[in-house]
């Protein structure tokens, strides 16, 4: 299986000595953040954190939009990555946590639960060759008994444990 690790890489946020706010008031209202890696924030702020609902355009490509908390990514947003891939769904203390939907930029999509930026219990996983997996996911790998649907639409209800089908393979 291809893709089962969602682990992400681009969410952490770092605040460089020599940033500014380049508009606005970035101490308690609206304003634009300026990073000196290129990076910019634009939304709001609360004292002289990023608070509110703000948009964080990174220097690699990726664009976040939605909620901040004292510099934390949190409640029910979006993060687009460069390559096209697209996360929207639930964010805690900077991670993909709670319900939310991941689409590679092939097609491939997982919607379901997320812990720690990995898929973690009950989703599904659709492929863009029209196989998809129904169950439990583990730190991003299926496991436990759940349903695979194969293109050739063969139906296997069974075990897996880390992508692997206990009976195929």
């Amino acid at each position: 299986m291809k893709k089962i690790c969602f682990l992400v890489s681009f969410l952490s946020i770092a605040l460089f000595a020599h940033s500014e706010c380049t508009s606005g008031n970035c101490s308690n209202r609206k304003g634009i953040y300026s990073f000196t890696d290129g990076s910019l924030y634009e939304g709001q702020f609360k004292n002289r954190l990023f608070h509110g609902k703000g948009t964080m355009k990174y220097a690699n490509g990726n664009v976040y939009i939605g909620n901040w908390v004292k510099n934390e990514r949190v409640g029910k947003d979006q993060l687009t990555f460069a390559n096209g891939d697209q996360y929207r769904g639930d964010f805690e203390n900077n991670q993909f946590w709670g319900i939310g939907t991941y689409r590679y930029a092939d097609w491939d999509t997982y919607s379901g639960t997320w812990a720690n930026n990995l898929a973690n219990g009950k989703g599904v996983f659709s492929f863009a060759s029209k196989e998809r997996y129904e169950g439990e996911l583990v730190n991003g790998k299926f496991n436990g008994v759940d349903a695979f649907f194969y293109a050739d639409g063969t139906v296997f209800i069974g075990n897996w444990k880390d992508n692997k089908n206990m009976v195929r393979e």
